[in-house]
């Protein structure tokens, strides 16, 4: 069982939900005994509004998979890095769990398609698939195709693959892109694999 304080780590971003409304992002910036402290919740250019005692739902992407717990304000700041205090769950639930493991690991990514060709940066990868910094170059190309050819390195081992584009989204101005591997050898899967877990490891 995943602990508490594994889920809630500072600078991690997280899901504020207050039915009817839809999610709202927010970064945990400092925790306490028995609070935790989040920044403005914003989505799409619009605020969370809370009041102190009110309800709400938190939902955590790690690793594994999607966690969620109820909580509550227990505390209204005055900056915009510690907005509301949070009551800190007993215990997190998981409501989905990924079907690869998924870690952090910054490496160069090189797209191509036809004649044109981006280079960007890795955030993370799984055997599944990797989410990278969208550059204008690889936006230039997103605008004419979802189907790569990529290669990165893992390890000091070069890995290529075909690619297509899942989703894209944009944090703080910040454009990203995730990617799924297609036509992946079983060889390549399981070594993606087997690097993930050993990364997971760190």
């Amino acid at each position: 069982m995943i602990e508490t304080l594994e889920i809630l780590t500072v600078k991690k971003e997280i899901l504020i939900q207050v039915p009817p409304f839809s999610e709202y992002k927010a970064v945990i910036t400092d925790i306490e005994e028995t609070l935790f402290w989040i920044g403005l919740p914003r989505q799409e250019g619009q605020v969370l509004v809370l009041q102190k005692d009110q309800e709400i739902q938190i939902r955590v992407p790690m690793r594994y998979g999607l966690y969620s717990a109820d909580s509550k304000v227990v505390a209204i700041g005055h900056d915009s890095q510690r907005f509301y205090g949070l009551l800190i769950p007993e215990r997190f639930q998981m409501l989905k769990a990924r079907q690869f493991m998924r870690v952090e690991h910054a490496t160069h990514v090189l797209f191509s398609s036809g004649n044109d060709t981006a280079q960007t940066a890795m955030l993370n990868f799984s055997e599944g698939g990797c989410m990278v910094y969208v550059t204008p170059a690889l936006e230039k190309m997103l605008q004419a195709a979802n189907d790569f050819s990529v290669s990165f390195q893992v390890n000091g081992e070069l890995i290529t693959t075909t690619a297509r584009l899942a989703w894209r989204k944009n944090t703080d101005n910040v454009p990203y892109a995730g990617f799924k591997f297609t036509n992946l050898l079983p060889a390549q899967r399981q070594r993606l694999a087997d690097l993930a877990a050993l990364f997971s490891k760190d």
